[in-house]
């Protein structure tokens, strides 16, 4: 298992550049994205139809014992802070015309 941060860039109420963030622990960083979607509370961003994740960081491995036998999970979030890319290797949802789509790339850019 792996450790990712399912990052949605903003976040409700807050005029600031903070992004909601959420620490997933997963195999791969589109079961991370799916455990967020199906997981997370829409009142989580202001009651709204829960939107679509930006970006994905792959931070690390989940080296704790039952990481395993547990499966995905959603370790930590929703938190609130600007989100970095520290050098990981990390995933941005492509966009067509405006519009987020269901396609992902893997970025180079340490940007987030």
């Amino acid at each position: 298992m792996n450790l990712y941060e399912v990052i949605f860039y903003g976040s409700y109420g807050r005029p600031d550049d903070a992004d909601t963030i959420y620490l997933v622990s997963a195999p791969d960083f589109k079961s991370a994205v799916e455990a967020v979607w199906c997981n997370a509370s829409s009142s989580n961003h202001g009651g709204e139809g829960y939107h679509l994740a930006d970006v994905v960081h792959e931070i690390g491995v989940d080296s704790s014992r039952h990481a395993e036998a547990v499966g995905t999970r959603i370790l930590r979030g929703p938190y609130v802070q600007c989100a970095y890319n520290y050098g990981w290797k990390s995933w941005s949802r492509k966009i067509d015309d405006s519009e987020k789509t269901n396609e992902w790339e893997e970025t180079s850019d340490f940007e987030a």
